[in-house]
């Protein structure tokens, strides 16, 4: 491969995915507190030392996670993430936004922009992320900002139970998290300092809208399925920039859906049989019709328990350790041959 992700490209990349989440589900948002935001810093912290080994295995490790039996669970993993992550937009363009031309229509649509950014491959998802993150961070940052003046200490409640449900929906919600272990694979050698840099604005973005959510919208946060996004509402500007927000959380969906089609098909090998562009194209397609269908069909709890607390801890550390620890246990019996 002639040309390698960037640390700034892989930032860029998860933290779209990662705000993404955010706006089409915001965890324990019925129990926003002070006690919410010290479980969330907690469970980043986890998050951090738990990707150590993917981190520092490198890009042999992630090769190897990407092949044989792994590289199939891990596509797996990928598909029901994205489906996921599809069905929530579906969800969010739905009921968040007028939306009168219906869920067939959007997911028509996100399946055939997906299926081209997947055909892409890594490196140009890579570069146009960029441009995305900008994109949807200015469109957080406007959120937020519009409601500073609104900021209300009174109204943050001290539920205790937050801290173990923020905690683990924080966990159980960083699918992006799992996308590391093979997008290693793409990495400059450089590229650390973008996971350390992703880990640090995930938890300044997670912490930073839990306070203003729990100050400006008090006990109401828990009446509404989209909290950050009717903080908008708060400050007035959601009218005039309803579209744009739309747009903009569009825009990161089908980023995010097109980098995990592509790793799925990668884990499934067809890069390694010259498929490069047709099969990750069709893989994004199939992604938002398992999508669509799970919404439709009342399953979409089965793909969130699919990618939960202990689903992600196997994939991000269980299996890389594994992997590291019999490439160790391998190499004395080469020198013993």
């Amino acid at each position: 491969m002639n040309h390698r992700i960037s640390g700034g490209q892989i930032f860029a990349l998860l933290m779209t995915g990662r705000l993404f989440t955010m706006m089409t589900y915001t965890p324990y948002s019925s129990e926003i507190s002070l006690y919410a935001m010290l479980g969330t810093a907690v469970s980043v912290l986890a998050q951090a030392a738990l990707c150590l080994p993917v981190i520092f295995g490198g890009r042999k490790v992630a090769e190897r996670l990407s092949q044989g039996l792994t590289g199939k669970l891990f596509s797996l993993y990928f598909l029901l993430f994205a489906a996921l992550s599809a069905a929530n937009f579906m969800d969010f363009a739905d009921k968040a936004v007028v939306q009168p031309a219906g869920r067939v229509v959007t997911v028509i649509i996100l399946a055939a922009v997906s299926a081209y950014g997947a055909s892409l491959g890594a490196e140009p998802l890579g570069r146009s992320s960029a441009v995305v993150f900008a994109l949807t961070a200015a469109a957080f940052l406007l959120i937020l900002g519009g409601n500073v003046g609104e900021v209300r200490m009174i109204e943050l409640p001290q539920g205790r139970g937050a801290f173990v449900t923020a905690f683990f929906e924080d966990f159980s919600r960083s699918g992006e998290l799992v996308m590391l272990c093979i997008l290693g694979k793409y990495a400059a050698d450089s590229a650390r300092g973008g996971f350390a840099a992703y880990l640090a604005g995930k938890l300044i973005a997670a912490l930073t809208a839990t306070f203003f959510i729990g100050t400006v919208m008090g006990g109401f946060a828990a009446l509404t399925d989209y909290p950050l996004l009717r903080l908008g509402g708060f400050s007035g500007n959601f009218a005039r920039m309803e579209t744009v927000y739309l747009l903009v959380w569009a825009i990161s969906a089908v980023i995010t859906v097109s980098l995990a089609a592509f790793l799925c098909a990668e884990c499934l090998g067809f890069r390694r049989k010259g498929c490069v562009g047709s099969v990750p194209a069709v893989t994004a397609a199939v992604i938002c019709a398992v999508g669509f269908a799970a919404d439709a069909a009342g399953y979409k709890g089965a793909l969130e328990w699919a990618v939960s607390f202990p689903v992600t801890v196997f994939l991000l550390t269980i299996l890389p350790i594994a992997v590291i620890a019999a490439e160790k246990l391998r190499r004395p019996a080469k020198n013993k041959g």
